[in-house]
């Protein structure tokens, strides 16, 4: 009998770490059903929205001046007394005084986008040289001052990534290069403008440059980092076939959104691969729309006149919001009350204010864990598995307690 309790004895030692073994054996198998039902239930991030935004203008304050060589004849054919001998080669200097101009977005399928450019009323200088045979820029033959030009209107497609008011902020990495119209622009650097309509403002300055044998053009853009909106430009051409020479430098003066009564305002939103359309109605002027895929937020920029009530309803599709999610809505960074509805398709969030200049975000935010479906079906899990694993230790430890023992019928000694 000693010895066969000094053998039970020598087996209770190795027990004990088998038992250990299970337990973090079992624990592990806790933790991967815990990873298997929580790893689904995240944020996708890494994406930006686009520059492109219906109603979407920037007013540009411009200094225009363009010198062409040409005739007496030919000038006074578009309505100007010059004086002189019809046949002489003339220098002319156009310039644009109080010269504005707006860029707007009016029809959107990304990534194609139709811009309306439309010039505001200004001033016209033009002066005229006589040019010597020598190839000496003469005698002034006349200067003219023309008010009140009419404005202009054009418009024209244009495709990513340029789109005519601004260039998307995905393509604007240091080093990066395209070709829009047959022109190549690199991004050049980054620099920090002052005395923007936004104060200070970090930028990606754009380097585009043609060159062939009529003509050679070159344009520098600087473009806000985060929106892609231009925020200053200059273009230079030239024409060595007519000796012509354009240079123009703009400067934002206003950016916003032009919105049609009773009309909402359609943004795009790139996210997973698709794009989804979020509307807002409001009685406010809207200057900045961003979405913020990393954080899951709405940013708006709206104002309006002091003293005014302001409101601001915005539809967001629930193909952009995760099931699980609700929402948190901040008035220059206060937490603020809304209200809200749904349909089969969307979230509609109403907020109101006291009108001045205000920031908006809605964030799109998880809701309480024990709301959550994936949430219990963890805690079921991990009690199953519990209560298994209890049960199976139980058994276990019960079959050492009580070890089978066999009869040596011959020595009718009790052996293991």
């Amino acid at each position: 009998m000693e010895k066969y309790i000094t053998r039970i004895n020598g087996i209770c030692s190795p027990g004990d770490s088998k038992m250990k073994h299970e337990w973090a054996s079992i624990i592990l198998f806790l933790l991967i059903v815990s990873i298997v039902f929580v790893s689904p239930i995240q944020f996708a991030s890494g994406e930006t929205s686009s520059i492109a935004v219906l109603g979407r203008y920037t007013l540009y304050d411009s200094n225009f001046t363009m010198v062409f060589n040409w005739t007496v004849k030919g000038l006074r054919d578009i309505g100007f007394d010059i004086s002189g001998d019809a046949s002489w080669p003339i220098s002319v200097n156009y310039t644009f005084l109080c010269y504005t101009y707006k860029y707007k977005i009016v029809q959107l399928s990304l990534p194609e986008v139709m811009i309306q450019l439309t010039e505001g009323k200004h001033d016209w200088n033009v002066t005229a040289f006589r040019i010597m045979d020598n190839g000496t820029i003469g005698e002034r033959l006349g200067s003219f001052l023309r008010h009140d030009q009419p404005a202009r209107v054009k418009f024209w497609e244009s495709q990513h990534p340029a789109f005519g008011i601004g260039f998307d902020p995905d393509v604007l990495a240091l080093g990066n290069s395209f070709v829009i119209d047959g022109v190549t622009y690199t991004v050049n650097r980054t620099e920090t403008l002052k005395d923007t309509i936004w104060g200070e403002n970090e930028t990606r300055v754009l380097h585009g440059y043609q060159n062939n044998e009529t003509y050679i053009y070159e344009h520098w853009a600087w473009c806000d980092a985060k929106s892609g909106i231009i925020l200053k430009q200059t273009f230079s051409s030239e024409n060595p076939a007519t000796f012509g020479t354009v240079h123009e430098e703009h400067r934002l003066i206003e950016t916003g959104i032009e919105l049609k009564e009773s009309e909402p305002l359609r943004f795009d939103v790139k996210y997973r691969d698709r794009i989804h359309w979020v509307f807002i109605n409001t009685n406010s002027t809207l200057s900045n729309f961003i979405f913020d895929v990393s954080r899951s937020m709405i940013n708006l920029t709206v104002y309006g006149s002091e003293n005014t009530h302001g409101i601001c309803n915005v539809t967001i599709p629930k193909t952009l919001v995760t099931s699980e999610s609700g929402f948190e809505v901040y008035l220059d960074g206060q937490r603020k009350n809304y209200t809200i509805a749904e349909d089969a398709s969307n979230y509609y969030v109403w907020i109101e204010y006291q009108h001045s200049s205000h920031t908006i975000a809605i964030a799109f935010l998880p809701s309480a864990l024990w709301l959550q479906w994936w949430f219990w079906l963890i805690v079921i899990c991990i009690s199953l598995a519990a209560v298994g694993a209890t049960l199976l230790l139980k058994r276990r430890q019960a079959q050492k307690s009580h070890p089978k023992i066999k009869i040596n019928n011959n020595t009718n000694r009790f052996s293991p």
